[in-house]
């Protein structure tokens, strides 16, 4: 096991680093500051993250990556809720290639709620998720939070859910995960499969990391 374990570590590391020196070349970081884009239709999950990806390729062009979305319910999982939405916070990485033959890299986090919009950029790495990439999401949120009320799992009290492609020991697809660090169900984003077990962890006796939502 340590040694499936160590293959596992090498080859997710091995994966960040040639995406990132695939892709330095694309990117600028110019209009790093500038404000994010505003949601200005219907406030679904679907239109902050079209939106966010709008101001990401003016900003940075077209080489930034997605790595995960956050999203706050306006009320908790195990009382009663419809799925409204109180913000969404997405995270994008970027890789800039420096005059010196280096590189810098940018995680840019966008947040919106109803009435307001905010971007922050922090100096470093973004690590625990693989790329998303938008042709693999084939479930809305609201298809999987359906899907998540109508599972016969005990509902998680947390207002939050994570979209996000986990690092883990399997290779699965995108999942929502509803939940906590105490208790998370996930739903598969391309088959909408319902489970209370990690699919990147599941069947294996490696210890999942533990999330920090709330």
């Amino acid at each position: 096991m340590k040694s499936n374990l160590l293959t596992f570590i090498i080859g997710a590391a091995v994966v960040l680093l040639v995406w990132g020196i695939v892709a330095a070349t694309n990117y600028s970081k110019e209009g790093k500051d500038k404000d994010v884009i505003p949601v200005t239709t219907e406030f679904t999950f679907e239109n902050v993250v079209s939106a966010d990806k709008e101001f990401m390729s003016l900003n940075y062009g077209k080489g930034y990556v997605w790595y995960e979305s956050t999203i706050v319910l306006a009320n908790f999982l195990d009382e009663e809720n419809d799925g409204e939405i109180q913000s969404v916070t997405d995270v994008f990485e970027v890789v800039t290639a420096q005059e010196d033959g280096g590189y810098d890299t940018d995680v840019v986090f966008t947040t919106h709620t109803k009435d307001a919009s905010s971007v922050e950029a922090r100096h470093g790495f973004w690590f625990g998720d693989f790329v998303l990439f938008e042709g693999e999401i084939q479930l809305t949120f609201q298809e999987a939070f359906q899907r998540f009320n109508e599972s016969n799992y005990p509902k998680p009290h947390s207002q939050y859910c994570v979209l996000r492609k986990e690092v883990g020991p399997n290779v699965s697809n995108p999942q929502y995960i509803f939940g906590n660090s105490t208790y998370c169900i996930y739903v598969d984003a391309v088959t909408g499969d319902v489970s209370d077990v990690s699919p990147a962890y599941n069947g294996t006796d490696i210890e999942k990391p533990v999330t920090i939502w709330k």
